[in-house]
């Protein structure tokens, strides 16, 4: 349920995300293309592949990027001890991580 809720709210945020760029946008297909900058986030994210296994130049970005933290989230609230102990953190960690993400996220882009 908490992994569920966590999912929710963070489309919540992109949503809001979204809406600012479909407004900045001024036609359907500007919209469109704004969506090819927010895609790469989840490759460059824990949601592949490992971010141990990734360049160091690009390990910094995609540890403290937000959709690394919510799959790190998700995955350590559905998977438990396993997952705790193969990201190194327990579930709470990457929970308020990713809430933090999701406040700072729509606090910013939801006045706009």
């Amino acid at each position: 349920v908490a992994a569920a809720a966590l999912v929710i709210l963070f489309g919540f945020v992109f949503e809001w995300i979204f809406v600012l760029l479909g407004m900045i946008a001024g036609s359907a297909q500007a919209a469109q293309g704004f969506a090819l900058i927010v895609f790469p986030f989840t490759f460059v994210s824990s949601a592949y592949v490992p971010v141990a296994s990734m360049p160091s130049w690009l390990r910094g970005f995609a540890e403290n990027q937000p959709v690394t933290v919510m799959v790190n989230a998700v995955r350590t609230l559905t998977q438990g001890g396993p997952a705790e102990a193969l990201l190194g953190h327990p579930a709470s960690y990457f929970v308020v991580r990713s809430l933090l993400w999701s406040v700072a996220l729509v606090a910013v882009f939801a006045p706009l």
